[in-house]
């Protein structure tokens, strides 16, 4: 008996996957045609046997219809341009294609359905049937890949892995993963080399007053290792350059400056400090401790501390206010030079007013002294004074009058080469005196004569007789002998 075909025709453009899922069904009909073609076939040939060892009238087997034989049919499949794709919502574009086949769906608790290797038919055509014409699967294993079978022995037609794994972050950053291991090896290596390697450095150490310094060969990759390899004990207060967490190679200097804890004594109260080397200036700026030039600080600002020295600062505050005075007259006596020798005159007395500046300072608060200082005359006083002619002699100055008596005077001259008793050049200005009552050497004021000095002395001249030397012989004459008022001087 001839073989039976069936013709096929694809009635419109297919995807690529659903197009497999397609030919993978046709394929399946086209080998079950052929299997019950062979089966029919197979059929005859045991009837004819059967015939052949059943004798029958020949009659009766040519009254038996010949079977019709088809012709062969082959499957052409006609391949169409796909259709242009429509405008397709966004939330269709973004869920994952079924190739015309229903997605599984979340496992169900009561049906046991949805779990992964669940077949789920795309259709009651697609459901597989008693006779096991054809089965079409869904397969989703755990690995994502999604398996299409179109047989009843679950014969994979299909396969593709349409939800694929997704990629580890090793996967996904092979290029930072080969750096960060390259930065790994060579940061193992640094730290490797410092541990191991020695490297020289030099150590100083400042100390209040003192410092020192030396080199060691030390094999470490930072400062605080360093230091505990040598054995530097620090204080929390301890200065440390660079940080002790900075890393160290061959050369490095590490400089160590040890602080002192302290008490200053600040306005008046105690406060603690931390001491460092250096001046008393450079530690009141580590400490913040603020004064102005006025203030007092002990020891000065510009010397060097000590470990001994106590700082204090004390702080000064000067106040200063003005106030008016009055100064009262005084009497002076005055040699004039402006005024003709011998000649006595006398001014009447004003007292005056005058400013002043009141300086009050204050230590810590305290009040500690005030001071007094001229500032300027408002109204100038007016002395009760004398003044004494002096134009012939010259002499200017004040005076005091020490003694004032009436002289009996004469006059005398020697020319100008003289010299008197106590071995000075007599001239204008020079008297004889009896040295017992007044002694060589002392100043007076003689009227209408004017300044004059003892420096001679003469056997008629005692007590307080005075014998007054002149110019020339005439002034003698003319002076003869006079009863006048004369002043006992002295320096004011």
């Amino acid at each position: 008996m001839g073989k039976k075909s069936k013709k096929y025709k694809a009635k419109k453009p297919l995807p690529t996957k659903e197009k497999a899922i397609k030919d993978a069904l046709l394929e399946e009909e086209i080998i079950e045609e052929e299997v019950k073609a062979e089966t029919l076939q197979d059929t005859d040939v045991s009837t004819e046997q059967e015939t052949a060892n059943d004798p029958k009238p020949e009659a009766e087997a040519a009254a038996e219809p010949e079977a019709v034989q088809e012709p062969e049919t082959t499957v052409e499949t006609e391949e169409t341009p796909e259709p242009e794709t429509a405008d397709v919502p966004e939330e269709t574009l973004e869920k994952e294609p079924t190739f015309g086949l229903e997605q599984a769906p979340e496992h169900d608790a009561n049906t046991g359905l949805g779990e992964t290797g669940d077949q789920l038919p795309k259709s009651d055509d697609d459901a597989p049937d008693p006779t096991g014409s054809k089965k079409v699967t869904l397969t989703i294993d755990e690995e994502g890949k999604v398996a299409i079978a179109a047989n009843r022995e679950g014969q994979i037609i299909f396969e593709e892995n349409v939800i694929p794994p997704k990629p580890n972050f090793f996967q996904r950053h092979k290029f930072g993963t080969l750096l960060v291991g390259m930065l790994v090896i060579l940061v193992a290596g640094s730290l490797i080399y410092d541990l191991l390697i020695p490297k020289e450095i030099t150590v100083m150490i400042n100390t209040m007053g003192a410092s020192e310094s030396f080199k060691a060969d030390i094999a470490s990759h930072d400062v605080q290792g360093v230091l505990d390899k040598l054995g530097i004990q620090l204080s929390d207060i301890d200065q440390v350059l660079p940080a002790r967490n900075a890393r160290v190679k061959s050369g490095d200097t590490i400089t160590i400056t040890r602080y002192l804890q302290s008490m200053a004594e600040v306005d008046g109260k105690p406060e603690p400090v931390i001491l460092i080397p250096g001046t008393v200036k450079e530690n009141l700026e580590f400490n913040n401790i603020e004064y102005d030039e006025d203030d007092i600080v002990m020891p000065e600002p510009e010397s060097t501390m000590s470990a001994k020295d106590t700082i204090v600062v004390q702080d000064l505050e000067r106040v200063v206010t003005q106030v008016e005075k009055t100064i009262p007259a005084s009497s002076r006596i005055v040699l004039d030079p402006n005024l003709s020798s011998g000649v006595e005159t006398a001014t009447s007395r004003v007292d005056g007013v005058a400013l002043y500046d009141i300086t009050t300072t204050y230590v810590n608060g305290v009040e500690h002294d005030t001071k007094e200082k001229f500032n300027k005359w408002i109204t100038e006083p007016q002395d009760d004074s004398i003044h004494l002619g002096t134009s012939v002699t010259g002499n200017s100055g004040d005076v005091v009058i020490r003694w004032s008596f009436v002289s009996n005077t004469t006059a005398y001259y020697m020319g100008e080469n003289a010299y008197g008793a106590s071995g000075g050049h007599c001239h204008y200005g020079t008297v004889a005196v009896d040295p017992s009552v007044i002694p060589y050497g002392s100043i007076l004021w003689i009227e209408g004569y004017g300044f004059a000095v003892a420096n001679d002395c003469g056997g008629a001249i005692v007590g307080t007789n005075l014998d007054l030397y002149m110019r020339s012989t005439d002034e003698c004459v003319n002076w003869g002998r006079r009863y006048v008022t004369a002043y006992l001087l002295g320096w004011a």
